[in-house]
């Protein structure tokens, strides 16, 4: 999703917090296929994830984020 942003916007009343927060939250992923890599690089180097949980539904569209890693 390139307006990751603008998604975190629409997510604000779910998690109770601004859009800058939720798109920083360890349990979103929002964005283009680089920045979603970049992100979970960056979980994994600040709180050592190692693995993280897909919804079925949205495997195929995560592919392309899988390749990048």
């Amino acid at each position: 999703m390139p307006d990751a942003l603008g998604a975190a916007a629409e997510l604000e009343h779910l998690f109770g917090a601004p859009a800058t927060e939720v798109i920083t939250s360890p349990i979103v992923l929002l964005g283009s296929v680089l920045q979603i890599v970049e992100r979970l690089h960056e979980r994994r180097e600040q709180w050592g994830y190692t693995y993280f949980t897909i919804q079925q539904a949205l495997a195929h569209e995560f592919a392309p984020v899988i390749a990048r890693l």
